[in-house]
């Protein structure tokens, strides 16, 4: 079948979609559109923006329209149409939905047989419209145009079927797409009737209105008091309970030094409470010193020894100076002894 419409001055094999291809941008440096040094600038806008490369290059203004479609027809392989010149075939516009043609940028120019050639300009994402002739036993083959055409062409051939189903996106409920005239002269005629009687009886009109103002106010202010209660159930359901709160805190309470007996030590030979030895003074000044002699001469057994510490490098001490305190230092160690017979004992501890 012979077309004069389809020329092909340099027939080259078509590449499939699993073949390699070369990077648009080394197309782009080889044909001397672009430097190396732009390429970068453009690789790396790319990183943070959504956007094919010939694009941030047309927006950066470093390469045309034409140089672009040049190097897209160089890296897949393609045949430039010029859809000014040649129209799609109005014929072919049920072949492929609005849908699809919209998306990937592609409508069916020419038709041979089995064989028909798609316009798009992005040959990358050809791959959905070629599965969709597929389906009508059809084989596709790309041909690239400018996007401009692409876009003029698809109003042109689906514009009243795209316009059809704008006006039918929103459901009849919600769409005024249903009124006539005939539905208006009801709300015309109420209207109507309102201003003749506001003309007709100004008093009852204005008694009328004062009432709807009044009416008005008392819907606000229930309104109101209804968000005013909601608000303070919700803060209160948000408190937690009782039980689940922290016990708070309590100060640390402070400690005085004093010497307590913990066991009341008995008289051995006549067994009598009474007979025990007076207790040793609570004056910490008293107690330091005469600690040890008080035990020693009790007959009990020597407890923890007190030391006193050190006094302090600079000079005596001054009128009004808090008596010295003492520190308790851990006993000695002792041998091991064999058990004898325990005899009540008196243990005297100070505390600071």
């Amino acid at each position: 079948m012979r077309n004069p419409h389809v020329r092909l001055p340099a027939p080259q094999s078509a590449l499939t979609d699993t073949a390699p291809r070369i990077p648009l941008g080394r197309h782009l440096v080889e044909m001397g559109a672009i430097s190396p040094e732009q390429l970068v600038q453009a690789l790396q806008l790319q990183e943070g923006q959504d956007a094919p490369l010939g694009e941030i290059l047309l927006a950066q203004g470093w390469i045309t329209r034409p140089g672009l479609q040049a190097a897209l027809a160089r890296q897949y392989r393609l045949q430039q149409v010029d859809l000014a010149q040649r129209p799609p075939d109005p014929e072919l516009a049920g072949l492929l939905p609005p849908r699809i043609c919209l998306r990937h940028r592609a409508l069916p120019w020419l038709r041979l047989g089995a064989l028909v050639f798609v316009a798009t300009d992005r040959p990358g994402q050809f791959a959905p419209v070629r599965s969709a002739l597929a389906q009508r036993g059809m084989e596709a083959v790309p041909v690239l145009a400018a996007p401009d055409q692409i876009l003029a062409a698809i109003g042109a051939v689906h514009g009243p079927a795209l316009a059809r189903r704008a006006s039918q996106r929103v459901a009849a409920e919600y769409s005024c797409r249903g009124w006539h005239a005939g539905a208006r002269i009801p709300l015309a005629m109420v209207g109507l009737a309102a201003l003749i009687g506001l003309a007709a009886h100004p008093g009852a009109a204005l008694i009328g209105l004062s009432m709807l103002a009044v009416l008005t106010l008392v819907m606000f202010s229930g309104l109101k008091l209804a968000s005013a209660v909601a608000h303070a159930l919700s803060l209160t359901s948000l408190q937690a309970p009782l039980g689940d709160r922290p016990a708070p805190a309590r100060a640390p309470t402070s400690t005085t030094p004093s010497i307590t007996p913990t066991n009341t030590p008995t008289n051995t030979a006549t067994g009598d409470p009474a007979a025990a030895p007076a207790p040793i003074p609570k004056t910490e000044a008293q107690s330091g010193p005469q600690l040890a002699p008080a035990c020693a001469s009790a007959g009990h057994r020597q407890g923890p020894r007190v030391q006193t510490p050190p006094a302090p490098r600079p000079g005596p001490a001054r009128h009004g100076d808090p008596p010295p305190r003492f520190r308790i230092a851990p006993p000695p160690p002792t041998s091991v002894k064999p058990k004898q017979e325990k005899q009540p004992t008196t243990v005297v501890s100070v505390l600071q």
